[in-house]
């Protein structure tokens, strides 16, 4: 029960942490290059999981940038966070 807890009290602290971080960034959303510094994955690594299905949501395209919602693209990186 008691790793159970320090789990959960780990979670909070990521998500505390990303979400204080992201509003450091201006704008309603990251691009590519912005999101994969971020997290500290590579661009490459990044849109692999796009092209597999398995990137954030909420990616949309302005120009020829790929471009992230911040909210759904933070959720999504916290979730792949291992505890």
């Amino acid at each position: 029960m008691e790793k159970k807890i320090q789990s959960d009290e780990k979670r909070q602290a990521i998500e505390k942490a990303f979400c204080e971080e992201a509003e450091k960034y201006p704008g309603p959303a990251f691009s590519r290059e912005g999101l994969a510094g971020f997290l500290g994955i590579s661009v490459g690594y990044l849109a692999n999981l796009d092209s597999r299905g398995e990137g954030p949501e909420g990616g949309y395209y302005s120009g020829r940038k790929k471009m992230y919602l911040k909210e759904p693209a933070i959720r999504w990186g916290i979730q792949r966070v291992e505890v």
